[in-house]
């Protein structure tokens, strides 16, 4: 029988992933003594909402790097989604042109249906996702996504 994890465990893993996080942000740039701070509100883990946001697409993502992917596209989908409807095509045709050399009219496709998805099961949460970690273990998928508050 597998043992779960004490909550002093789990505070731990968080805060080694708050850690790694505030690392890549300092590489990034980021100014080092800038406050970085996690906030639990006890509102909807966005992490949550992402996988159940992306799930009608899950069962095509075979391989960890297809399942990242998804991920990117139903980051890029949400966040596109919160923005003013006229600036979506504007907004996809940038981000297309600097990052996809394959398959963009797949992915503008795809990409629209999955906006079509939040605007109609999702709309009432409005928070931006700024970034994901996906990590992969034996144990299965685990993901963290740092938004913008409510």
């Amino acid at each position: 029988m597998a043992s779960r994890k004490s909550k002093k465990q789990r505070q731990r893993e968080k805060n080694g992933v708050f850690r790694d996080f505030e690392r890549n942000l300092i590489s990034k740039g980021l100014p080092r003594g800038t406050n970085v701070g996690v906030q639990s509100t006890g509102r909807v883990k966005m992490s949550e909402v992402l996988l159940d946001f992306i799930e009608p697409y899950t069962e095509e993502a075979q391989s960890e790097d297809e399942f990242r992917s998804l991920i990117t596209m139903g980051l890029v989908a949400w966040n596109t989604a919160l923005l003013p409807e006229e600036s979506h095509e504007q907004t996809l045709d940038r981000l297309i042109d600097e990052a996809i050399r394959d398959g963009a009219d797949d992915f503008r496709q795809v990409v629209y249906e999955i906006i079509g998805r939040k605007q109609r099961w999702f709309a009432q949460i409005k928070r931006l996702m700024l970034k994901d970690d996906l990590t992969v273990s034996e144990k299965g998928r685990h993901l963290s996504v740092i938004s913008t508050p409510a």
